[in-house]
This record gives structure tokens, C-alpha cells and sequence, in this order.
């Protein structure tokens, strides 16, 4: 009932209780004092202001999206061979969604085989037989160039030899005889040691460098050899392995479990990397989004529990997260709700109806909406203390069509007036009902 509506009824009923008496006793003087003595304390309803939490909401559009949803698009190019599920279809991680014609791909795969093939057996010549050749060649060099050099190296000391002989059979003649033909052979000794220290060091240094060759192809050579190699055949590997990775992207698996929102590939057409071929959501926990103004983000957290509404169906929702950034679109925050629970009749995109709090109070001093009273713009109320009225100025905060937040004016347990009375002035004595 009104409260206005509740004053007045009361105010007739106190004068029609006057009346009454004065037409039974026939004394109108008596009637007055009685009245008069029965107004001197007015019987009041009181409860104590206590303090509780108050939250005041408000409607905003929403809209449903899953938890997860996933675009499917084909790794590879190619003809559609077969199409397993269609919009609406459940699947599970890992099911195959559809196939694309292998034809060509096993084309490129056979390809890279044979260049695989052919990789080894280059890898096989270079390392094998063709080594072997090339180390046997540089071996037979080296011992031909150590031999020559070993003959030059005798023949010099031959001839070094026969110089000295010859110059202790000329220092062996008499004394102030001499031998042209000694001379003669000494001349042509020394002649010849000379050619043949020249070919001694042309010699040494193609010794030395078959035999730096040699070294060279044995161990540091075989070292790059091998390095070539594994390049070689890590090269046709990677080849093969790609062709091999192309063929298996021809089959398009599902990613996640969930239903099929849609599908854009049909049977014998071209699928491609360009365009999603499926789309597929987690409907196991939706989720609503909706957005709203600065002042309302403020008072919203997450694991507050909102209410979603569509048709006559109501759910719970579990605010996730609060954005923190304002959107350069509609000026607003977006927050994401999780439905408590399983609606597969909420269908993805639909609109419905959010309900979340959007001023809160807590730990908040609260009163009775009828014991708040109005002047002028300014709220005051009347406490029972020690049998007096006492009228009370206070600030009040927010409040709903049960409470009024208290924000300054009275403390935790006073004793408020929640009842009218048309006797209820500031003095006048009053008594609790109990």
C-alpha cells in the first residue's frame, strides 16, 4: 500500500476512534481528555538500522557466443573428394571433416623420392668409389714423386762423391804437374751437380706436394667431403619430407570437440587456404558479451553472478572478465558472462537480456524505505529514543523498493521508525509495539 495513502486511512481511522467516544459517554469534554490522554504517547513500529549489502541492477543487450569456437581452413589446394559432417553435426576432436584428391599431391611425392634416390647415390659415388679412385690417384702420385725425388737425391750424392775423388787425385799429383784430363772431368762433374741439385729441388717440392695432397684428401678433405654430403641428403630429405607433409594435409581433421556451425567446401569443388572451410564451436559452456557504460564497469567484478533472460527462460551467469579498455566503436566496456550452466537452446549469436548489478553498497548501513522521510529535497527519518521521538537529518545513498542506504546521520543499532503516526513530531512521546 502507498505510504501517503497509509498516512490518511490512518489519520480518518484517529478521528473516527474521537468521534466514537465522545458519542458513547455524551460527555464531550470527556471524550477530549481521554483523547487527549491517549495521544500523549503514540504506539510506534521501531527496528534497529543494521547494516547488509544492497545492489542495484540493470538491463543491458547481450549476445551468445560459445566458449570456443574455431575457423577450419585446408592447408592445401585442391578438389574436394568428400564432405563428412554438415551444419548442426556434432564431431569430436581428431573426426575427419573432409578429404581433398591426393592425384596430384602423390605427383609431387614421387618426385621427391626419386630426387631422394638420387641423392644417396651421389652421396654413395662421392664418399665411396669415386673417393677411393681420387685417394688411390693421389697415393700412386705421392710414391712416384717420393721415388723421383730419392733418385735425384742419390744421383747429387754420386756426383758430390766423384767431385771429391777427383780432387784428391789432382792434389795427389807432383808437385808442379798438373792433369787436363782430371780437369776436364771435374769441369764436367761440376757442370752436372748443378743440373742435377736443380732437378733435386724441383723434385722435393712435387714430392712435397703430392704428399700435402694426400694429407689434405685424407683427413681435411674427408671432413668437407662428408659435410657436402650430409647437406646433400639433408636437402632431399627436407623435399621429401614436404611432399610428404602436402599429402597428409589432405585430410582436414577436426581440432576441437563441438557442432558444426558451418560449411563452405562441397563434393567435387576447389578448396583452398584462402577461404574457412568449417566452422565449428564448444558449446559445453557459452558465453554472453554485452557492453556497458564507464560508471557501470565500476562496480562490476569478476565472479559476479548475472541474470540472462530469453523468452520466458532465465539463466544464471558468471561474470569472467571486465574490460579494461574502452571500445573506439560504441564508447562502452565489454564483459563476458559464462552461462552456469548447459543451453543448447541458446543458439550462437542470439540476443538476450542481461541483467547485472550496477551500483552496490556493502557493509552498508540500511534502513526501511517507509521510515525515510522528505523536505524539500532532504531526507530525514525519526528515532525512538529513551520514549521520545527524536527527528534525525541524514544522507542517503542508494536504495531499492525495501531499503535505504544510510550514509551519514545514525549509527549501527539505533532505533528507527518504520510506522506512521499523525501525531509523529520531534518531542512527542511515543512507546515501541511490540
Amino acid at each position: 500500500m502507498n505510504r501517503n495513502v497509509a498516512r490518511v486511512l490512518a489519520l480518518a481511522a484517529a478521528g473516527a476512534m474521537v468521534l466514537a467516544a465522545a458519542g458513547c459517554s455524551g460527555e464531550p469534554e470527556a471524550a477530549a481528555a481521554a483523547s487527549t490522554e491517549e495521544t500523549s504517547a503514540i504506539l510506534v513500529s521501531v527496528e534497529p538500522a543494521s547494516r547488509g549489502n544492497m545492489e542495484l541492477n540493470t538491463a543491458f543487450v547481450g549476445t551468445v557466443q560459445p566458449d570456443q569456437m574455431v575457423t577450419v581452413t585446408p592447408k592445401v589446394s585442391g578438389t574436394v573428394e568428400k564432405v563428412n559432417f554438415q551444419p548442426g553435426d556434432t564431431v569430436k576432436k581428431g573426426d575427419l571433416l573432409f578429404q581433398i584428391s591426393t592425384e596430384d599431391l602423390m605427383t609431387s611425392v614421387r618426385q621427391a623420392q626419386a630426387a631422394y634416390r638420387s641423392a644417396v647415390a651421389q652421396v654413395d659415388q662421392m664418399t665411396g668409389s669415386s673417393y677411393k679412385s681420387s685417394l688411390q690417384q693421389l697415393d700412386t702420385a705421392f710414391d712416384t714423386a717420393y721415388e723421383n725425388y730419392q733418385d735425384a737425391s742419390d744421383a747429387v750424392d754420386e756426383c758430390e762423391d766423384a767431385i771429391r775423388e777427383i780432387k784428391k787425385q789432382i792434389s795427389e799429383l807432383p808437385v808442379g804437374t798438373s792433369s787436363p784430363e782430371l780437369e776436364a772431368k771435374l769441369a764436367e762433374l761440376q757442370a752436372q751437380l748443378s743440373s742435377l741439385k736443380s732437378t733435386e729441388d724441383y723434385l722435393r717440392k712435387t714430392y712435397n706436394n703430392a704428399k700435402n695432397s694426400y694429407n689434405i684428401t685424407m683427413l681435411e678433405g674427408k671432413e668437407e667431403l662428408d659435410e657436402v654430403a650430409a647437406a646433400t641428403l639433408e636437402q632431399a630429405q627436407v623435399a621429401l619430407d614436404a611432399a610428404m607433409e602436402t599429402l597428409d594435409n589432405a585430410k582436414i581433421y577436426a581440432p576441437i570437440d563441438g557442432v558444426v556451425e558451418s560449411v563452405s567446401v562441397t563434393e567435387m569443388n576447389s578448396a583452398s587456404p584462402s577461404s574457412a572451410a568449417f566452422i565449428i564451436s564448444n558449446k559445453n559452456a557459452l558465453t554472453i558479451n554485452f557492453n556497458v557504460s564507464s560508471d557501470a564497469v565500476m562496480a562490476m567484478k569478476v565472479g559476479d553472478t548475472v541474470t540472462v533472460e530469453k523468452g520466458n527462460q532465465t539463466y544464471e551467469a558468471t561474470i569472467t572478465e571486465v574490460g579494461t579498455m574502452v571500445s573506439s566503436q560504441t564508447g562502452l566496456f565489454g564483459i563476458k558472462a559464462t552461462l552456469s550452466q548447459e543451453a543448447p537452446e541458446l543458439l550462437t549469436g542470439l540476443t538476450v537480456k542481461v541483467t547485472a548489478p550496477t551500483q552496490k553498497a556493502e557493509d552498508a548501513l540500511l534502513v526501511s524505505q517507509d521510515a525515510v522521510y522528505y523536505d524539500n529535497g532532504s531526507a530525514y527519518l525519526y528515532l525512538l529514543k529513551d520514549g521520545v521521538v527524536v527527528r534525525t537529518d541524514v544522507e542517503t545513498g542508494i536504495s531499492n523498493a525495501e531499503q535505504v542506504e544510510i550514509v551519514s546521520g545514525i549509527t549501527d543499532g539505533d532505533q528507527v521508525i518504520t510506522s506512521w503516526h499523525p501525531n509523529m513530531v520531534d518531542g512527542v512521546s511515543a512507546v515501541a509495539a511490540q
